[in-house]
């Protein structure tokens, strides 16, 4: 493929580039979003995201040139970028000089029978949504709900924490848990921080659930616990009151996904 040079920061294709990492508007507007680094562009091409453009440094493909002769043949258009150029555009500290502008997907998941999914509701931190998203697939979640007050998902910082679980676990974004929840008919767990609530490894997950986790500083909304069919607990010793959100997530995501597998759940950290 034949690849156009760009030697300044005032090109317009990187000037798009930069508003798609800083303005959640702007993909939306656009239905695009960027992603950098070479395993996340592999990633997304493996996946079967639509990759619109790529942009490499020479010296990043000097280091990975078999690789990135790949991504060639993935995307519509290939920009080779000036080095000095690229690291003021890119958004990390140490960029690797390879960044892809990717078509978003439709996020329409439609719920199954005796299917366990994790819904999240106003989540902020996009670090955080990535780490969930990344929990969820690893342990065989079916899908993630998003309520439409969370961070965006194709934040860059979601997509790195995601490491890649953004571009292929299943799912929605709702304006109302409650619509989702009557739809889904499966019992419904409500994540709070109440001893009085049903402790989570005391839980029966073998007919389906969806558990609902809450926002960083707030939990989850009186209306939305009121709509759940339980509420249930995380049992902690110690001062602490809670936990951080995905930490609770990635409990609730092991007990509830433990439960009904023939295979066991092995958890490998990285």
């Amino acid at each position: 493929m034949n690849t156009i040079k760009i030697t300044s920061r005032d090109n317009k294709h990187l000037k798009a580039v930069s508003k798609l990492l800083s303005s959640a508007r702007f993909r939306k507007e656009t239905g695009l979003f960027a992603v950098e680094g070479l395993r996340l562009c592999m990633d997304a091409a493996e996946t079967g995201m639509e990759l619109e453009t790529l942009f490499y440094t020479p010296t990043a493909y000097k280091k990975n040139k078999d690789s990135i002769d790949g991504l060639f043949g993935k995307a519509e258009s290939c920009y080779e970028v000036d080095d000095a150029v690229f690291a003021k555009t890119a958004d990390t500290q140490s960029p690797q000089g390879v960044l892809c502008v990717i078509r978003q997907r439709p996020l329409t998941m439609e719920p199954k029978q005796n299917g366990k999914y994790i819904a999240i509701e106003d989540i902020q931190d996009p670090s955080n949504l990535g780490a969930i998203a990344r929990t969820a697939e690893a342990l065989g979640a079916d899908g993630l709900v998003l309520s439409a007050g969370c961070c965006d998902v194709y934040n860059s910082k979601a997509q790195r924490a995601a490491m890649g679980a953004l571009f292929r676990l299943p799912m929605r974004i709702v304006e109302d848990f409650s619509g989702f929840l009557k739809t889904a008919s499966i019992p419904s767990f409500a994540a709070v921080p109440d001893s009085t609530a049903t402790p989570i490894t005391e839980c029966d997950f073998s007919s389906g659930a969806i558990v609902l986790v809450g926002n960083e500083g707030n939990g989850l909304k009186n209306e939305t616990i009121s709509l759940c069919t339980h509420t249930i607990t995380i049992p902690m010793k110690g001062r602490a009151e809670s936990l951080n959100a995905s930490a609770a997530a990635t409990i609730l995501l092991y007990e509830m996904l433990k439960q009904g597998t023939t295979n066991e759940v092995v958890v490998t950290l990285s």
